[in-house]
């Protein structure tokens, strides 16, 4: 009873409030005031009436211009941009000659109107600005003025604050009109309802920087609450007429939030060889390394270590005949990168043997296929696997028993590792766990939505913490951090953060599953990036993730320039609940075209919501 009733309340959901309205069957402007109205595109296109004159706030797709007539306004006279993401503005990088002028925020010009210089250069790979840049358009948009903090805009009858209010993005502003009588600020994507947002994601900006998006926003809360509105109007969800309890709800549940997530650690403070057991041995940077009393060993992570000084210090000091293996926690630079290097020294000593490549596979494909992927801290060439462990196995080496288990926290892509030693289990944790500074909070972790995260009980912390006491860990290895006993108590502990944190995700985030505002890559392109040859026909998938409890279809419409070729351009799926698949597109570059790189959209509907470019894709063209 519990799950039909989850199910239909998704469908209300769906049809009231997600990203927008259904396109078909709600192609019309709502009243909100005598001057003020909402059309529910890709994003809300707010609509200030000037007598037969319009002002708009944000374009989404630009179909409120079919409807402009029906509220007897015959031009638009100006376009105010809150902030770049392609739901927003994707309609104005598509339309030819405008007769109107276009706001832009100063602090993300680079992003609209340079959006071209954008993708040329975009940094894919070892990229730790986890800034929501990849969500621009695709061509540039020409703007009459930028705006900043203070600036008053006069339009007509009309006078608007800005405010710069970072949060959803660190360059994003918000607009304070007079209207019909009532304050109206139209606040971005800062706040999509009381005490909610429309995605976490976005409110995560540097690598570690894991509170700065909810600290900016709780600033420009601030700045709006002195502007003591009337109405709030935001760029998804409903207005809000009673703006300081809607905002001081959200402000409540981020600083608990904040409270939960800031670290909890306590640095290393030497890099230098040590043992941690009689066969686990600390190596340096991130490395470990298993080491058996005949000589030989398993390294465990090789990323920013000096190799020509502790490989051969560790040999020396341990005596190692052969090392027989590397494995990985993850696929991050700082824990692979230097495995060639490691590799051609072995190899080039007389006292090793051929070293394997093990790895976990669920990770296996961004280890060989990086240029697949857009993922934080993704190295530039394949790593490939001699053997792929399976989440369960067990290998028996030199007398030790290696465990091998999913362990997808700070990652989805992330294999945890226990090991029996002297009597005590160790459990090698990788970028998961913090070792803590103190014994007054809980041990916490990193939560890092680009990494990819899912709010599941068999995903994220909910599942680790529970493996952990299931495993019946003694002592953890972490790789930043140095190895730390725990407690039957602290895993409680860990595991009462892990489902509180979880709970308040749920309540934060606006939307029918709260893993669509976490898991940033619920759809996605596979492969991510292509080098193609002009008329070489390619295959690019749309991986689609339908986190909901009841099948749902997907219609995806390819976006795109004149230079490319598409023999299906829009396709229509049904994807069943809870399951993942690819909606496959055929396409090429047209022969005789000087292009360099190309940037495809997916454009998506999902049950009848209009959702809009979601995500890219990048061609390379040799």
């Amino acid at each position: 009873m519990k799950k039909i009733l989850a199910i239909i309340l998704c469908f209300i959901f769906f049809s009231s409030h997600i990203f927008a309205s259904c396109q078909d069957c709600n192609d019309k402007l709502t009243k909100i005031s005598n001057n003020l109205y909402v059309y529910e595109d890709c994003c809300n296109v707010y609509l200030l009436k000037d007598n037969d004159e319009g002002i708009l706030i944000d374009f989404g797709s630009g179909k409120i211009l079919k409807f402009l007539s029906k509220v007897g306004i015959k031009r638009i006279k100006s376009v105010l941009v809150t902030h770049h993401h392609r739901d927003q503005i994707q309609g104005l990088s598509e339309i030819g000659n405008k007769d109107f002028d276009i706001y832009i925020p100063d602090d993300e010009k680079q992003l609209i109107s340079e959006a071209e210089k954008f993708w040329e250069n975009a940094h894919i790979y070892i990229n730790y600005n986890l800034r929501s840049h990849f969500h621009s358009v695709r061509k540039n948009i020409k703007a009459a003025k930028t705006v900043k903090d203070g600036d008053i805009i006069n339009i007509g009858n009309y006078l608007m604050k800005v405010l710069q209010t970072p949060g959803h993005t660190d360059g994003a502003v918000s607009y304070v009109i007079n209207i019909d009588g009532k304050t109206a600020v139209f606040s971005n994507d800062l706040i999509s309802a009381p005490g909610k947002v429309t995605n976490y994601y976005d409110l995560h900006w540097g690598y570690g920087g894991y509170t700065s998006g909810m600290n900016a926003s709780l600033e420009s809360f601030k700045k709006i609450k002195n502007e003591n509105p009337s109405i709030l109007l935001p760029s998804h969800g409903k207005p809000m007429n009673n703006p300081i309890s809607a905002i001081e709800k959200l402000e409540e549940k981020f600083k608990r939030l904040i409270k939960m997530v800031t670290p909890n650690r306590k640095r290393r403070t030497s890099e230098d060889i040590f043992s941690v057991s009689k066969h686990i041995v600390y190596l340096g940077s991130t490395s470990y390394a298993l080491v058996s009393d005949n000589g030989r060993a398993i390294i465990y992570d090789f990323g920013y270590i000096d190799s020509r000084a502790k490989i051969p210090e560790f040999i020396k000091k341990y005596n190692i005949k052969s090392i027989d293996a590397i494995t990985y926690s993850h696929y991050h630079d700082d824990h692979i990168i230097r495995t060639p290097e490691l590799l051609y020294r072995l190899n080039n000593n007389e006292k090793t043997i051929e070293t394997e490549i093990w790895i976990f596979e669920e990770m296996l494909d961004v280890f060989e296929n990086p240029v697949k992927h857009n993922l934080p801290c993704l190295i530039p060439f394949p790593i490939k696997a001699d053997r792929v462990i399976k989440d369960g196995e067990t290998i028996e080496w030199e007398g030790l028993k290696l465990y091998f288990f999913y362990m997808p926290g700070q990652t989805i892509y992330h294999q945890g590792l226990m090991v029996e030693d002297e009597g005590k289990r160790y459990v090698f944790s990788g970028d998961n766990i913090w070792h803590p500074a103190d014994g007054v909070r809980p041990m916490n972790s990193p939560i890092i939505p680009r990494n990819r995260y899912f709010l599941k009980e068999d995903h994220g912390y909910l599942k680790i913490s529970q493996d952990l006491i299931d495993l019946k860990t003694d002592v953890i290895v972490p790789s930043h951090y140095f190895p730390f006993s725990v407690t039957r108590q602290e895993l409680e502990m860990y595991r009462d953060w892990a489902k509180e944190l979880t709970v308040l995700y749920r309540e934060i985030i606006d939307q029918p599953d709260a893993n669509m505002g976490m898991d940033h890559k619920w759809i996605r392109f596979y492969p991510y990036r292509a080098v193609v040859k002009p008329d070489e026909e390619f295959k690019a998938n749309v991986e689609v993730t339908n986190h909901l409890d009841f099948p749902s279809e997907f219609t995806v419409t390819l976006k795109y320039s004149e230079n490319i070729i598409c023999s299906q351009q829009t396709k229509t799926y049904k994807i069943s609940a809870k399951s993942t698949d690819l909606i496959p597109f055929a396409i090429k570059v047209k022969p005789g075209k000087n292009v360099k790189r190309e940037i495809i959209c997916a454009d998506i509907t999902m049950n009848n919501t209009y959702i809009g470019e979601y995500t890219e894709m990048v061609m390379d063209v040799k």
